[in-house]
């Protein structure tokens, strides 16, 4: 709350800004106000004036709500972003009954099953054992952080609203649901059920549609996503050559239990493989979506150019549905 512009009007307050803009109705227009009939209707402007102080009553202590943060329908900039029935849940540390508000930097910790509320943008879900901060709340952004346990989101807001940071990776709503898991050593997987989700990593980055699943892994980038009904050797061969060393050998047995659909892995598989390997990749591509080789620059996706990989993205997005 700005004092200056409360009592000189100095600089810019939004809070009394809006305050002004929702009592503006009530201002006096100017016109002088009636005298005081005698004898019997004396009472009758001071009614008036007593309904106007006990307007402005109303809006004074609407104010101190909002300056002070009292206002359970409001929430605080700083603060949380998570309520919910949560029964012997220990909020921060203390053991919660009723509603657990976490405040940015504080943890919930679920006991059982418990449903919750992701401030107005959706529900988290988390089960038994799960370990969950609250990092950031804002207009802009969500950010929880899972250290431990499963949670499942559904989200109804613009995409990039709400963020979930995992030991191995961040996940980014893209507009969706999804289960996110982690277990005490900090391995896990992302599987969307709607949307999409993008599990971002500072090495390298995966896009997981609807449909499809991905494992994580603490200090590694994510895996290879494929579809939750790819063939058991793709999705086997796939999290080898996500997550061991000299299991390039893999990459044949990936492409031949590759159908259309996994162009998807394919396409996550270009930068994690040699350069004699994407050639093979880019052609298995080519084959199974039956895309016009000589409009592919296949020395480009071999050498990882990024517009190249983003056009043949665009091209194979539509068979990922």
């Amino acid at each position: 709350m700005n004092d200056d512009y409360l009592w000189q009007r100095a600089g810019d307050d939004p809070e009394i800004r809006a305050l002004e803009q929702q009592l503006a109705g009530l201002a006096h227009g100017g016109e002088p106000l009636p005298e005081l009939p005698e004898r019997t209707g004396a009472r009758r402007p001071w009614r008036g004036l007593g309904l106007a102080a006990a307007v402005l009553l109303v809006g004074a202590t609407a104010w101190l709500a909002l300056g002070t943060g009292e206002n359970p329908g409001r929430e605080p900039a700083s603060g949380w972003a998570l309520r919910g029935q949560v029964g012997g849940t220990r909020c921060d540390g203390a053991v919660a009954s009723g509603v657990c508000g976490l405040a940015v930097g504080e943890f919930i910790e679920a006991e059982a099953r418990l449903d919750l509320a992701v401030a107005d943008i959706g529900t988290l879900a988390l089960e038994p054992d799960t370990r969950l901060g609250l990092v950031a709340s804002g207009a802009a952004e969500h950010r929880l952080k899972l250290e431990r346990g499963t949670i499942h989101a559904r989200v109804l807001a613009p995409p990039r609203l709400l963020v979930v940071e995992t030991p191995g990776a961040t996940a980014v709503d893209l507009g969706c649901s999804y289960t996110l898991s982690v277990d005490a050593a900090g391995a896990g997987f992302l599987a969307v059920e709607t949307g999409a989700v993008a599990l971002e990593h500072a090495e390298l980055s995966v896009h997981v549609p609807a449909g499809a699943r991905t494992e994580t892994r603490p200090g590694a980038a994510p895996g290879v996503p494929y579809f939750t009904d790819a063939e058991p050797a793709l999705q086997q061969a796939l999290e080898r050559l996500s997550f061991e060393t000299g299991a390039a050998e893999l990459v044949e047995v990936a492409l031949a239990a590759a159908r259309p659909r996994d162009s998807l892995s394919l396409w996550h598989l270009l930068p994690r493989v040699g350069p004699e390997q994407r050639v093979l990749v880019v052609r298995r591509i080519a084959e199974l979506v039956e895309l016009d080789r000589a409009a592919l620059s296949e020395a480009a996706l071999v050498e990882l150019e990024p517009a190249a990989l983003e056009q043949l993205r665009r091209e194979l997005e539509p068979s990922w549905g």
